[in-house]
């Protein structure tokens, strides 16, 4: 049980509150078009994909600038 809580956890450290993404996401969607649960949890893994992908993109220009920056 404990092993299964730690589990949990680890998976869902990185998610957004779905609550936020769908508002989000609601905003931008036709009015009048429901999404399916599987729909809003998909959106927001590819939120974090995205944020992700921001961060790392951002590290790299970093790293890039400062190199730069020191020759």
């Amino acid at each position: 049980s404990n092993n299964n809580e730690k589990n949990k956890d680890s998976s869902n450290a990185y998610d957004l509150p779905r609550a936020n993404v769908y508002r989000i996401v609601k905003n931008v969607l036709p009015e009048g078009i429901l999404l399916v649960n599987d729909a809003k949890i998909a959106f927001a893994k590819a939120a974090v994909v995205f944020i992700m992908y921001l961060t790392a993109t951002y590290v790299i220009t970093l790293v890039v600038f400062t190199h730069c920056l020191q020759q």
